[in-house]
C-alpha cells in the first residue's frame, strides 16, 4: 500500500512541478492583460469626401479623461476631433478629415488620459463608394 501512495505522491508532486514551471514562463499580467483587452468599433465603413466625416464609436472598457485618437499615417486620414456621447456610455463621436483619405481597412486607437488604448479597425471606402 505504502508503494501505491508513492507513485501517487510522485505524480501529484510532478503535476505540481509542471504547473508552476508553466506558470513562470508567462510574464506576470500577460493573461490579464489578453482577457481584458479594450476594443473599439464602428458599425459603418467611412467614405472619402471633401467633408468632415463624423462617425459614433463604441468601445468596450471605460476610459478616463479627455479622449484621443490615431489612425496610421499611411491612412491619409486625419483626425478632427473626438467627443464623448454623454447620453451613451462608452461611446464617442470622432470626426475625421478624409479629403486625401486611402480606402481599405486601418489600425484605430482611441486612447484615454490615463493611457488605457483601445483597438480596432476602422474601414474607409473609395470616393463614390462602391467598397465592401
Amino acid at each position: 500500500m505504502s508503494r501505491k501512495l508513492t507513485g501517487v505522491t510522485a505524480v501529484a508532486v510532478a503535476a505540481l512541478v509542471g504547473t508552476a514551471l508553466i506558470a513562470s514562463t508567462v510574464p506576470a499580467g500577460t493573461v490579464n492583460a489578453m482577457s481584458s483587452q479594450c476594443t473599439v468599433a464602428t458599425r459603418d465603413a467611412i467614405p472619402i469626401q471633401a467633408e468632415p466625416v463624423v462617425v459614433t464609436l463604441r468601445y468596450t472598457q471605460e476610459l478616463e479623461g479627455a479622449l484621443s485618437a490615431r489612425l496610421p499615417a499611411e491612412s491619409k486620414v486625419s483626425v478632427v476631433s473626438v467627443a464623448r456621447l454623454d447620453e451613451t456610455p462608452m461611446a464617442a463621436r470622432l470626426t475625421l478629415n478624409t479629403t486625401e483619405g486611402v480606402a481599405g481597412e486601418w489600425g484605430l486607437v482611441l486612447r484615454g488620459e490615463s493611457g488605457t488604448e483601445c483597438t480596432g479597425m476602422l474601414r474607409v471606402s473609395p470616393a463614390g463608394g462602391g467598397f465592401r
